[in-house]
């Protein structure tokens, strides 16, 4: 939020990381990288199945199963 006027609905709290990174993993675990310092953040769904990361109409980031059965969201639908 650069005095844009907007705030945010959730975060990862690692604003200021330099270099960092998103990544799915293979073990279903999505996960905050700072480059040189290891994780920072992680969606905590290690082994759950998660296969797809959709930003829905509706505002919420869900994190979904192959059988379309939701594993991890932020919550912030209807925002």
């Amino acid at each position: 939020n650069e005095g844009g006027g907007a705030r945010p609905l959730w975060a990862t709290s690692t604003d200021r990381t330099p270099g960092g990174v998103l990544l799915m993993q293979g073990d279903n675990h999505l996960v905050m990288y700072d480059i040189g310092a290891g994780p920072r953040w992680a969606s905590g769904t290690m082994n759950s199945g998660a296969m797809r990361l959709d930003m829905q109409s509706d505002g919420n980031l869900v994190l979904y199963r192959a059988d379309h059965v939701p594993v991890w969201a932020t919550g912030t639908m209807g925002r």
